[in-house]
């Protein structure tokens, strides 16, 4: 696979960089890029939501989570650390302190503690 660089976006007309032509290329990889990292993030959360679903009003800790929710992709060994790191990333960045934090997961120390979402939990 080819790494993209800098010049790849670089558009040239009459022999002289086109700035607006070149913006335009980078904005479209841009878009794309968005749009595919987007539509990752929400089969992400999606699969973890799932294991959620399955342990309703328990408290889970990441690894199981981590290692529930990898079991709904098809991937290849290659892909399976970055999957892990996505997938523990997802449930980190939407878990807040209190319920007031408005993220869907929360977390509770301790013994029987893990993570848990708080629409299952006791108000």
């Amino acid at each position: 696979m080819k790494k993209t660089t800098f010049l790849d976006y670089v558009v040239r007309s009459n022999g002289k960089i086109n700035i607006q032509d070149s913006l335009n290329k980078f904005r479209g990889d841009l878009s794309s890029l968005a749009e595919k990292e987007e539509k990752d993030n929400q089969e992400v959360f999606s699969a973890v939501n799932e294991v959620f679903n399955q342990n309703q009003g328990k408290a889970v800790v990441s690894d199981f989570i981590v290692n529930n929710a990898l079991t709904r992709f098809n991937i290849s060994p290659n892909e399976f650390k970055g999957m892990q790191d996505k997938i523990a990333k997802c449930v980190r960045m939407n878990t807040g302190k209190t319920r007031d934090d408005g993220l869907p997961f929360g977390m509770k120390k301790g013994t029987g503690g893990g993570f848990f979402r708080w629409t299952d939990s006791i108000k």
